[in-house]
C-alpha cells in the first residue's frame, strides 16, 4: 500500500507500507513462520509510521501545530 501524504502540500514524501505476507488460504491455521512474518511486517510498518510522524512534527511550523 502506498499513500502520498503532505501537510498543505508543502512538506511531502511518500509513506510506503510493506504488504502483509501471503498466507496459505487452504490451511485452517497460520504456521509459526507465517505468524512471525506477519508480526515482523507490522513492526516494520509501525517503525516507518513512527519515523514519518517524527519528521512531520519536527518540520511543521509551531503555529500549524497549535
Amino acid at each position: 500500500m502506498q499513500t502520498d501524504s503532505s501537510v498543505e502540500g508543502s512538506y511531502s514524501f511518500p509513506l510506503v507500507f510493506e504488504k502483509s505476507p501471503k498466507v496459505n488460504q487452504e490451511g485452517s491455521q497460520w504456521t509459526d513462520c507465517e505468524i512471525s512474518d506477519a508480526i515482523n511486517a507490522v513492526y516494520k510498518n509501525l517503525e516507518k509510521l513512527d519515523s514519518y510522524i517524527s519528521v512531520m512534527v519536527t518540520v511543521l511550523p509551531i503555529d500549524y501545530i497549535l
